[in-house]
């Protein structure tokens, strides 16, 4: 009688001590491995050329938290900046706010719209950044899943997850609630 999943069947061969072994069926296959992930994923072996493009080298997480740590850095600096240089050189009334321009009714539009493009394009940059962050802070490393694993539990991958943040480190978990407790006041700007 044959098995109901072509997967299960259990092939016999010789090895060379001339001793019958079974081969690995897919049930067999616990974790993906390089050698059998690579043909659909050539990424994944470091020696592969596709591996070594800057596109890949680029895609990396290192990289891309660090690109998103210099955005958000940027975008401060040029808030503090900006509002430094505005206050300094023009008048402030007695409850801090600064009158840009004060004249023609068309042109004060046209700068009103150009002060509140410049500050979405700059929030929305900054929310995007930090949304990117928080994602990776809180996705487990390698690492973080292997011991995971050796501890007999279990990590959310590729969705947001309060889960992780008890099993990611201590640094990663705090830099996390901070951007989180931070960005709150934002969204409500």
């Amino acid at each position: 009688m044959s098995s109901p999943h072509p997967s299960s069947a259990v092939e016999i061969t010789r090895n060379p001590w001339n001793t019958p072994t079974k081969l690995p069926c897919l049930e067999d296959i616990t974790y993906g491995s390089v050698t059998l992930l690579q043909s659909w994923f050539p990424n994944v072996n470091p020696a592969h050329p596709r591996a070594k493009t800057w596109r890949t080298k680029l895609a990396r997480r290192e990289v891309v938290l660090w690109a998103c740590f210099a955005m958000v850095t940027t975008i401060c600096v040029t808030n503090f900046v900006l509002a430094g240089l505005l206050w300094s050189f023009y008048d402030s009334s007695v409850d801090g706010v600064v009158t840009l321009y004060q004249g023609d009714c068309t042109t004060v539009g046209r700068v009103d719209t150009a002060t509140h493009l410049l500050i979405n394009i700059l929030s929305t940059l900054l929310m995007g950044a930090s949304n990117m962050i928080l994602q990776l802070i809180a996705a487990p490393t390698r690492k973080e899943v292997n011991r995971a694993h050796k501890a007999g539990t279990w990590l959310d991958i590729g969705v947001p997850s309060f889960r992780n943040l008890s099993r990611i480190s201590r640094v990663s978990c705090a830099i996390w609630c901070c951007l989180a407790l931070s960005s709150i006041p934002i969204h409500f700007l």
